[in-house]
Parts: structure tokens; sequence; C-alpha cells
């Protein structure tokens, strides 16, 4: 029954983003090293987006001692200089993952 109730749950969820997300673009910065950014906006049908950072940690460790893996996300208020810097005018340039 619970399985059941979890998969009505996600069907409803998914039913509310498609009527209220446009799109959604997600760009990765960092590749090696022990961090990864990653930057997105989601833009909505009424023409308004918001702009996310996920830090994501990798874990490691020794048999001495373990880190484990961690993530962290905020709404950016760096997304746009994140951009310049890349020299990018919008993530929208970029192709958009469908």
């Amino acid at each position: 029954m619970s399985a059941r109730l979890d998969q009505d749950k996600r069907l409803r969820l998914r039913a509310a983003l498609r009527r209220s997300v446009d799109s959604i673009y997600l760009l990765v910065i960092g590749g090696k090293g022990r961090y990864r950014l990653a930057a997105v906006q989601v833009h909505f049908k009424d023409g308004s987006r918001r702009d996310y950072e996920i830090v994501h940690r990798y874990g490691f460790g020794n048999k001495e001692a373990k880190i484990p893996s961690a993530w962290w996300a905020w709404v950016s208020v760096l997304f746009d200089s994140i951009c310049e810097r890349l020299s990018i005018q919008s993530v929208v340039e970029l192709a958009p993952l469908r």
C-alpha cells in the first residue's frame, strides 16, 4: 500500500512541475578535485526565474578516517557573476537538457 501511495505522490508532483516549470538549465563547473559546483536556472511558465547553486564534495578516506560525500544547495546570488566570468550571457545560450 505504501509503495502505491509513493507512486501517486510522485505522479502528482510530476504533473505539478510540468504545469509550472517551463525549462531547467544546468551548468556543471569543475570536474577534477573533491568539489563540483552546479549552477541551475529554473524558468517558470509565468516568466519568472530562480537560480540555484549546488556544491557536491566527493567522499574520501583511508583505513584510519573516512569523510563521507556531501552536498549543499542554496538560492544563488552569484549566478550572474559566474556566467559573466565564463563569458556566458545566460545559461539559455547553452544546449538545454531535455
